[in-house]
């Protein structure tokens, strides 16, 4: 199956024999979507219930872009799928079909020459376009059908979604007057959210000029003493000095910021050879933790039984990264450090557990230097990289990490 193959597609559980009606542009990629999180709750629920080995996809119908809605829908009258569902959350019915249908029956005006048509179909016949592509258009999902803008004629301006998300914007510096952000932002060659962002008060400039709305609006932009502050100072407790976020300590040191922001909330013990901590803006003073609202969960190792209070402790004691482990947890990969993974009960006693946290951690060797390292974390630490870099390098994915060569070190 191509991966740009358009069409319309069904899926039919096996167990109750009930269906499901899609369409789309990629029905490869379609599948695997559905396959690992659909979007229909109802579905999603089923698929987890009884595995994707008891559904079946296949692909009904091969048409144009422009034709899927009229397609996909001409398929659900006929099947009349029990997965699908519409606007109100029934299931499809005659009655609801109508209800869609009553959106193509509304009046329709071109914009260009102020022609108003009593239906999408009028409208096409009468520019003789595809009656999709104008549906489209009116849904703001396409800019023109034709070459020409339509608008539903009986709503007022304020009302459509067009009006809404296609605002004319100007450039200060150049007095330009664009139509919408996505024709400013192919002109000066960037992406349409920073200039959005410039409008929404979220940024300065873009591209180095300054937007505004041409018609003198606002965005809707919240109170600044509403907005979550984004930088929160640090300080590095050897050293004493504070610095204004994670991102600029991380920058000097040369890490990645979140492992000063882990070792900053207590999940990680240091951060290149320092411990760090939260300080207040004003008086500089650290921020009392209070252990009852740590986020971590406690983890267990399935073929040791060991369990840790949360998965920065299982990532240190196996020599593998936080992530890896919470993939494996959620599912996503089948192992991590070469171990099964789950989540325990928050009030489980771990004292029968405790071990030393070095104990199953694999020692590692920097080939340059000849020093040996009891874990990967602490080879990261030593010389302020990633241990994920380190664990690359030695599974062979990198030839080196912060520079030089690595291996396992052999009992």
């Amino acid at each position: 199956m191509s991966c740009d193959l358009v069409g319309i597609y069904m899926i039919t559980c096996l167990k109750n024999d009930k269906h499901y009606i899609g369409q789309s542009v990629r029905l490869k990629h379609r599948m695997k979507e559905h396959k690992s999180c659909s979007s229909n709750t109802q579905l999603r629920e089923d698929i987890e219930l009884y595995g994707w080995e008891n559904f079946r996809f296949e692909i009904l119908e091969e048409c144009k872009e422009e034709e899927l809605d009229e397609r996909e829908l001409h398929y659900i009258e006929v099947i009349k799928p029990e997965y699908n569902v519409c606007m109100e959350g029934n299931p499809f019915t005659q009655k609801n079909l109508e209800i869609i249908r009553e959106l193509s029956r509304k009046p329709v005006r071109c914009v260009e020459d102020n022609r108003v048509f009593p239906s999408q179909c009028a409208a096409a016949n009468a520019y003789d376009i595809n009656e999709s592509s104008l549906c489209n258009v009116l849904h703001g999902k396409q800019v023109t059908a034709g070459g020409l803008h339509f608008e539903y004629a009986d709503e007022r301006p304020s009302e459509t979604r067009e009006s809404k998300t296609k605002k004319p914007v100007r450039c200060v510096e150049m007095g330009i007057v664009f139509h919408t952000i996505a024709e400013a932002a192919k002109a000066v060659g960037i992406n349409s959210r920073t200039i959005s962002s410039v409008l929404h008060g979220q940024s300065f400039t873009a591209a180095g000029f300054h937007w505004e709305f041409a018609d003198g609006s606002q965005a809707n932009i919240r109170p600044e003493e509403t907005r979550k502050p984004k930088k929160k100072p640090v300080r590095c407790v050897e050293t004493g000095v504070i610095y204004e976020s994670i991102a600029q300590a991380a920058k000097i040191f040369g890490l990645f910021s979140t492992t000063i922001g882990h070792a900053s909330n207590g999940e990680y013990e240091k951060a290149c050879g320092f411990h760090w901590e939260f300080v207040d803006k004003q008086s500089h003073k650290p921020y009392k933790k209070n252990p009852q609202q740590k986020r971590g969960k406690a983890v267990r190792c399935m073929e040791t039984q060991e369990v840790f209070k949360t998965m920065s402790k299982a990532a240190e004691c196996v020599g593998t990264s936080i992530a890896s482990i919470s993939r494996a947890l959620n599912g996503k990969v089948k192992m991590a450090g070469g171990y099964h993974w789950e989540f325990v009960k928050e009030n489980l006693d771990l004292t029968p557990f405790k071990k030393s946290p070095k104990t199953t951690a694999k020692p590692v060797r920097c080939v340059e230097t000849g020093e040996v390292f009891r874990s990967m974390r602490e080879a990261a630490d030593h010389f302020g990289i990633h241990n994920s870099g380190i664990g690359h390098a030695l599974h062979g994915r990198k030839k080196t990490a912060g520079g030089y060569h690595w291996k396992f070190v052999t009992p």
